[in-house]
């Protein structure tokens, strides 16, 4: 179970920061539903990670990296779409 934990977050992880990389490239639609997909599979992340009694302090970077390149893409989507909640 703590192997696909590990898998899922190392996923997790590669795709918010290829999305992050790529801001400039692509359209706005796509990077608002990516981000917003990304953000709904962290949430899942931690219920499962709580479900399961695993410690986050063990994995805090990965965690903490992925929470970061997700405000990242927040802010400039907060500052290119007019409608995107803050």
């Amino acid at each position: 179970m703590l192997y696909q934990f590990h898998r899922w977050i190392i996923s997790l992880g590669a795709q918010v920061h290829v999305l992050h990389r790529n801001l400039s490239q692509g359209d706005m639609k796509t990077l608002k539903r990516d981000a917003e997909r990304y953000e709904a599979e962290l949430q899942q992340l931690y219920a499962y990670a709580e479900q399961q009694d695993i410690d986050l302090i063990k994995h805090y970077h990965p965690f903490a990296d992925i929470e970061e390149h997700l405000l990242l893409i927040h802010k400039h989507l907060v500052s290119s779409l007019p409608d995107y909640p803050e």
